[in-house]
């Protein structure tokens, strides 16, 4: 498997409306590839809660909001998105119940 890299940035604070975390923070994450690691998020980026795993989006002000229907089935219909979400998630997953 490739190293990722992360590169976070500051994003208006806002809750997981799934869950209610609360995060500040945007972390960017891409394989070998620098430049597509260094995009702050923007409108309509995908992102994941990192005490639920929970698949996001940031809405026009970049709060976070829940998918989609249509974009959900975006999600699972591509293979490299749904693989790295589920990658993610399975790291929260064992980040909580490490601790």
């Amino acid at each position: 498997m490739l190293a990722r890299q992360f590169v976070s940035y500051p994003v208006p604070v806002s809750h997981c409306p799934v869950c209610g975390y609360k995060m500040d923070e945007a972390s960017s994450v891409a394989g070998s590839n620098r430049e597509e690691a260094e995009k702050a998020p923007s409108p309509g980026a995908f992102t994941m809660c990192l005490n639920c795993g929970e698949a996001l989006v940031f809405d026009s002000n970049l709060y976070l909001r829940k998918l989609t229907a249509n974009e959900n089935q975006f999600v699972n219909n591509t293979k490299e998105l749904k693989a790295l979400f589920d990658h993610v998630r399975s790291i929260i997953v064992e980040m909580r119940t490490e601790s």
